[in-house]
């Protein structure tokens, strides 16, 4: 399965997560907050994804609004609402 993870700046639990996602053959997609520095931990191992992106300016998730159906994945996981955009990648999802 193709999942695609929004994310806010990223912690242990949530790498954790996608590995256990990756182990059981799911092609993952991040897109996250870089910690800019603020975070206390040393930069994690992405290697479990197909693609990570550490989107600060929120280019690549307005990109990925303009995709066609085809290039959707198959499930998301959106870890909060407060940001427009991924409340339109919601919608997006919900339509398709």
């Amino acid at each position: 399965m193709r999942i695609t993870l929004f994310a806010r700046q990223l912690a242990p639990y949530t790498i954790s997560f996608l590995q256990a996602l990756a182990a059981r053959g799911h092609r993952l997609e991040l897109i996250y907050e870089p910690a800019g520095g603020q975070a206390p931990f040393q930069a994690f191992d992405l290697s479990c994804c197909e693609r990570a992106v550490a989107d600060g300016d929120r280019s690549y998730r307005r990109a990925w609004l303009r995709r066609g159906p085809e290039a959707l994945p198959d499930a998301a996981y959106i870890a909060g609402w407060t940001e427009p955009l991924e409340r339109a990648a919601g919608r997006l999802l919900r339509r398709h």
